[in-house]
């Protein structure tokens, strides 16, 4: 499995669960991808979703994309046959598969947090996030 991102501590954080890191803007996955998962908020990741699926691939995007997708090759998409699913995930039909996992100690979902608020400032947080990502993309 390849993870495409630019965040180091995302990279590393993918490598230690086995994925194979692929640093954004140093280079770009070889090949094509039966499923393709999408998870920011950025066109631009979209756009290159697309790109690297395969013909009759499965693109998930489980992000909100704010604002118009100017440049989604969804033509290109069309010709493919590729298969787009967005929206939150429907976690309950997998919860006893990933808890049977973290009972027998072979999932640790406390490594996939890389940063921690208070519940208090959970509001400012998003917020934030969503506000530095928004900046990113206009």
């Amino acid at each position: 499995m390849d993870y495409y991102d630019e965040d180091p501590e995302r990279l590393a954080e993918a490598a230690r669960y086995g994925a194979n890191p692929i640093k954004r803007g140093e280079a770009e996955p070889e090949g094509m991808y039966e499923i393709v998962v999408d998870s920011s908020i950025s066109p631009e990741a979209l756009i290159e979703a697309f790109r690297f699926a395969e013909p009759e691939a499965l693109v998930t995007s489980v992000s909100v994309h704010p604002g118009e997708l100017a440049g989604a090759p969804f033509m290109q998409a069309y010709h493919k046959g590729i298969h787009y699913r967005t929206g939150r995930p429907n976690c309950r039909r997998h919860m006893q598969a990933v808890s049977d996992l973290c009972c027998a100690g072979r999932f640790k979902p406390q490594n996939l947090t890389t940063k921690v608020f208070d519940f208090n400032d959970a509001p400012e947080a998003w917020l934030d996030s969503a506000l530095r990502v928004a900046a990113q993309v206009t």
